[in-house]
């Protein structure tokens, strides 16, 4: 969770009500003092006025150590509040107040995806210090930090975009800083959906080299370019990658997880654990017997007491992976034909792949989802005859609720919000009710 400015103004009252107390002591220490320096010449000198004067040297030097003492304890508060904004070890979250700000707040966000990229300048340090440099030119007076680290940009909903966002509603920023777009994301259509989201709430995104407000059509343009621009370039590099691990691959390099029975030599190949071969062909020949998962499951770890037992996805895995008959692929794409790894011969393994398919077609819908054909038909608008039915966003999958009905051209609507991200839409629209009408008396006829 984003840390809260409360712990820190109560430390600051603390400080201060610890300052002021200090104080309050030394004071009390003093006029004692003095008290008693009056009381004792009074009575041992003879009480003159100019006998008095001598007493004095106690307030004047108990003031000087109030001085000193006081300046020790603003040193101290001074280094417990710069503790405060720096930033802690376990945590990817922290708010920081800048000296000499204007009193606009922003959100900062950072991010990197790979080990790689760090070592290129996109380091979250480097991040740091170009935008606390960037939050102090454009006079940034507290900066919400966002950190993610090892995130692809690929991904929006599990990172902290929706923290910023959910910040930006509650009006507690006015800008987001960022040292590229392409930080924030390399999906060309949800990024720019993402700043759109944050002008709704008076939100711009601030770079190095500019603010980027997407209600001017030229900073708009120049937005949507940039995110296809990542986008396409996030594409390219997964392809490449992709390529690169399939060439590995038929060079007998093994790239990806090692199946069971199986264990990874120093040439990067696999080869075979002979004392799972009795274990791989009981699985087969099992399954081909009783036709269930969880019979060749239980019969398997009761037989053999492995030290890990079979698991219900293991064995569909192990079924359904040509590498036992030592065809091993990659992602379907490409096949190295191994006879060394094989466990099984073909036809075992082509038995085995047509009753999965035949599993599979037994428990798979065969009926169609009518609620579902209703929506795809006719809007959502259908969904006001069933009761009982909750509305969901297309776009978060957060549920929506009904805000009010709005007349449009001959027809009623109703206002549909959602609850999460606060997105409205209108049902049923105009063709939408006249499917619905065109549906309903179709019924009436039939009837």
């Amino acid at each position: 969770m984003i840390r809260s400015p409360l712990p820190a103004r109560i430390i600051h009252l603390v400080n201060t009500l610890r300052r002021d107390l200090n104080s309050i002591i030394l004071l009390l220490i003093i006029l004692a003092g003095t008290l008693s320096s009056y009381f004792f010449i009074l009575s041992s000198l003879g009480g003159t006025l100019a006998s008095y004067s001598t007493f004095l040297i106690f307030p004047s030097l108990m003031a000087a150590v109030q001085s000193d003492l006081n300046g020790f304890f603003s040193k101290q508060a001074g280094v417990q509040e710069l503790a405060q904004i720096e930033k802690p070890n376990s945590e990817d979250r922290w708010i920081e107040d800048l000296n000499g700000g204007k009193s606009v707040k922003a959100a900062a966000y950072v991010r990197v995806s790979t080990d790689r990229q760090a070592q290129h300048g996109y380091s979250l340090e480097a991040q740091e210090k170009e935008l606390r440099e960037l939050a102090e030119k454009v006079g940034i007076s507290r900066l919400y930090w966002f950190c993610d680290a090892g995130k692809s940009g690929v991904d929006f909903d599990r990172r902290k975009l929706n923290l910023i966002l959910d910040l930006a509603e509650k009006h507690e920023i006015v800008k987001l800083l960022v040292v590229d777009i392409d930080r924030l994301g390399r999906n060309s259509r949800r990024l720019l959906g993402f700043f759109s989201d944050l002008r709704d709430y008076g939100v711009t995104v601030q770079t190095p080299e500019g603010e980027i407000d997407v209600d001017q059509l030229e900073d708009l343009l120049v937005s949507a370019i940039k995110a296809w621009a990542a986008q396409h370039d996030n594409e390219r590099r997964a392809k490449a990658a992709i390529a690169g691990r399939i060439e590995g691959f038929k060079k007998k390099c093994w790239n990806k997880p090692v199946p069971l029975g199986y264990l990874k030599k120093p040439d990067k190949w696999i080869e075979k654990k002979f004392d799972w071969g009795p274990v791989i062909k009981d699985v087969f020949d099992l399954f081909l017997r009783f036709r269930n998962f969880r019979t060749v499951k239980d019969a398997i770890n009761k037989k053999y007491g492995l030290n890990k037992p079979l698991t219900h996805h293991q064995v569909t895995q192990l079924l359904k992976n040509p590498v036992y008959a030592g065809k091993p692929e990659y992602s379907g794409r490409v096949v190295v034909e191994d006879p060394n790894l094989a466990f099984i011969d073909q036809e075992t393994f082509e038995k085995a792949q047509e009753l999965l398919s035949h599993i599979q077609q037994r428990h798979s819908h065969k009926k169609r989802d009518a609620l579902q054909d209703l929506v795809k038909e006719y809007g959502l608008g259908v969904l006001e005859f069933i009761p009982n039915v909750a509305v969901m966003c297309p776009d978060c999958q957060g549920v929506m609720v009904k805000n009010g009905m709005i007349y449009m051209k001959g027809h009623t609507a109703h206002n549909y919000l959602c609850k999460k991200c606060g997105k409205q839409r209108k049902v049923p629209k105009k063709c939408q009710m006249r499917k619905i009408q065109e549906w309903a008396s179709k019924g009436e006829g039939k009837a």
